[in-house]
């Protein structure tokens, strides 16, 4: 079960699930698989995903797949390997942008640290593309620019082929008239859970 076919069968929206780090700032934990309110990162992200109404959704793992793979449960995802975790968030998005299907028109890139995303929140990316589809979306909290952001179909070959030495940020900075920011309310968006004393902050967090 690797595709949801909302859209008239059609594979439209694709997320792509960046968990390929070491976890190195947390102290030996696996950060896809601590758990907020008895989800782990990574199921909260993709409930939250499949919600919103992406059809299939890519996770790639790297320095600590082993781990993950053995306690993690999957459901429709895909789960694909990214060898050269170590040269960095772009270098496993290119590994999930080559194991999307090929119909795809749209892809949602989210970070495993930012499990608190709401689902509210994908679906507004994913509505504000299907009235404009040729643009970068992302969202702001109070003005704070965050994750996850949604690319367009016309920039994968961008995202795979070109130069970017600030990773996929670097098509934001170059094509700024081709990148539309959508303001949320959703702290989600920028609270990046990368330290154990960001993770117990969050988890005692009486707003959760």
């Amino acid at each position: 079960c690797f595709i949801k076919t909302g859209i008239k069968g059609a594979v439209m929206i694709s997320g792509i699930l960046l968990a390929a780090g070491e976890s190195t700032r947390m102290e030996g934990a696996v950060k896809a698989l601590l758990k907020v309110k008895g989800e782990t990162f990574l199921e909260m992200i993709c409930s939250r995903l499949w919600q919103a109404g992406v059809n299939e959704i890519v996770i790639v793992l790297g320095g600590r797949a082993r781990e993950i793979m053995k306690a993690a449960v999957f459901s429709c995802e895909k789960v694909a390997l990214n060898r050269n975790y170590s040269r960095g968030q772009l270098s496993s998005l290119r590994v999930g942008l080559k194991n999307i299907s090929s119909g795809t028109e749209a892809v949602m890139m989210t970070l495993v640290d930012h499990p608190l995303v709401k689902a509210e929140t994908y679906h507004k990316l994913i509505s504000a593309w299907q009235k404009e589809k040729g643009k970068i979306y992302v969202p702001a909290y109070k003005g704070r620019k965050g994750h996850p952001v949604l690319f367009p179909s016309s920039v994968f070959k961008k995202l795979l082929k070109d130069d970017l030495p600030e990773g996929a940020r670097s098509l934001i900075i170059n094509y700024p008239e081709m990148t539309r920011f959508i303001e949320v309310d959703d702290r989600g968006v920028v609270t990046d859970i990368d330290t154990p004393e960001i993770y117990k902050e969050i988890v005692q967090s009486s707003a959760l």
